[in-house]
């Protein structure tokens, strides 16, 4: 038995009604791997078609950390190294590839809203 093909795990608007500081947690009911993490720019698709979302992560900067829990583990690990997204950075983060069921977006909102899809 082979690799699943990659897929789309998790595509949604985090909304929230002021600039401040956010703690958001995303569960899944089963372990996961992931692979990509990606934002949608305003008015942007996202790199696969899977996911029907169309941008609207706005303003045009934040600051961003992402961590996840792995199975048996009471530590969080970072996903990724702490990042600070614009317009003109990438829009797709390098991510440590971890088995997780939990996963944790500590940001520092200078707008309202964002878009996340998490890719296997």
């Amino acid at each position: 038995m082979g690799r699943p093909e990659p897929c789309v795990l998790f595509a949604q608007t985090f909304v929230h009604p002021q600039l401040d500081e956010y703690v958001d947690e995303v569960l899944f009911a089963e372990p996961i791997v992931i692979t990509a993490c990606e934002f949608l720019e305003q008015n942007a698709s996202s790199a696969s078609q899977a996911v029907t979302l169309v941008g609207a992560t706005s303003p045009p900067s934040f600051a961003l950390e992402v961590f996840v829990q792995c199975e048996g583990e009471t530590r969080f690990r970072r996903l990724c190294q702490p990042f600070l997204y614009s317009h003109s950075s990438a829009n797709v983060l390098e991510v440590e590839v971890f088995t997780t069921f939990c996963v944790i977006l500590c940001v520092w909102f200078f707008f309202s809203f964002f878009n996340l899809c998490y890719h296997y």
